[in-house]
């Protein structure tokens, strides 16, 4: 899929401002560079394991859109695409519409504007990423100017139908990206889908980390603020280490509130709360620090300076990213054969345990009898 972001630190802040303004921030945070065979071939044939057959990923027909707004964080509500007559593209490219092919994304005159559609066109017009056709410029336009609130769930779910329907065996097909998404919320994806998902989620953060702005407390992602709240979502490993660290550091204590009972915690002391989260730091720099390494080895090794740019040339170039992907596939595999010999050596090891147990039963019961009178 053709989704280009800026490498200029500045215009891709700019960006982010906008795709959480506009309400599909999400859809920035995603790697749309990752995509199955295998995903697309079980939609087509309907083979599907059987481990997933009562899920989501067996059950399209229950892909609404709801799910794709829960996907995609996407707020319900809003409009779906706007019509003809809500145009408000005049002045806006340089180039007059096209009766079949609507605009050249690259002829809109805003350069901000320009960026945006440069990222979303290829996402809902997959299949003509250059060009804009006038109700999609317009809806994406109103919404960038915050004079529609668009349902974007609603529309992604059209988009997805309507690949679904077209894809065919043997033949390309763009619905790869949003299965990868959809089965990776739904924590619905093989190993082997788990590690290619991480290594190219990885590869989306490096590129967008040094761009993305600091934060405080009032300028939270709301969505951070519904994930920390919501229970039944599982807590990533950044939050399991910040609670591991908030239980070891911390004491529960009971205080009467206005005539009830309030449960909180006390501090035992500043200086062990302020050594665990030294700990916490340091153990994330030496995980980070490991990933890096790992992507420079997939991408010949490059200085820590020039890390993020050889990544951002390398998954833009089918064929690197052809080259890194069989890379990734190889490192899975001899995860697989490392874990796989290291069952059996645990097999092997549980089954001489046990025929050493069975001796020593054995000769405890030889001795037993030796011992009784009468018997040799």
């Amino acid at each position: 899929m053709h989704v280009v972001t800026p490498t200029d630190r500045e215009e891709s802040n700019e960006l982010e401002a906008d795709m959480r303004r506009m309400g599909c921030l999400r859809l920035w945070e995603k790697s749309w560079r990752v995509r199955s065979e295998d995903m697309m071939k079980e939609l087509v044939t309907g083979e599907v394991n059987r481990v997933y057959v009562f899920t989501i990923r067996g059950r399209p027909e229950r892909w609404n859109t709801e799910l794709w707004s829960s996907v995609y964080g996407f707020k319900q509500g809003g409009e779906g695409m706007a019509t003809k007559r809500e145009d408000c593209t005049t002045d806006k490219f340089s180039s007059r519409l096209d009766p079949k092919y609507g605009y050249f994304v690259k002829d809109c005159k805003d350069e901000r504007e320009r960026r945006m559609l440069v990222f979303l066109v290829p996402i809902f017009s997959p299949e003509k990423p250059y060009n804009i056709i006038l109700t999609l410029a317009t809806t994406l336009l109103l919404a960038y100017s915050e004079k529609k609130v668009v349902d974007w769930g609603s529309i992604i779910g059209e988009l997805v139908h309507k690949l679904a329907t077209n894809t065919k065996r043997g033949q390309p097909s763009y619905i790869g990206f949003f299965l990868f998404h959809l089965y990776a919320h739904g924590n619905l994806l093989t190993d082997e889908e788990e590690t290619q998902w991480t290594s190219h989620q990885f590869m989306r953060e490096l590129q967008i980390t040094d761009s993305e702005p600091e934060m405080d407390h009032e300028g939270l992602k709301e969505e951070d603020l519904v994930e920390l709240s919501n229970e039944e979502r599982p807590a990533t490993k950044k939050q399991k280490l910040m609670l591991g660290n908030r239980a070891m550091r911390t004491g529960s204590a009971t205080k009467p509130v206005e005539g009830e009972t309030s449960t909180f915690t006390l501090e035992d002391n500043p200086v062990d709360a302020i050594i665990c989260d030294l700990e916490g730091v340091r153990s994330r720099i030496v995980e980070y620090e490991l990933q890096m390494r790992q992507v420079g080895e997939l991408v010949g090794n490059p200085s820590r300076e020039s890390l993020i740019a050889a990544v951002q040339e390398a998954i833009q170039d089918p064929r690197r990213l052809r080259e890194l992907e069989r890379k990734v596939d190889h490192l899975t595999a001899e995860k697989r054969k490392a874990t796989e010999c290291v069952r059996k050596l645990e097999a092997e090891r549980e089954k001489l345990l046990k025929q050493v147990k069975d001796t020593t039963l054995t000769v405890q019961n030889v001795s037993d009898a030796v011992d009784i009178e009468g018997n040799v």
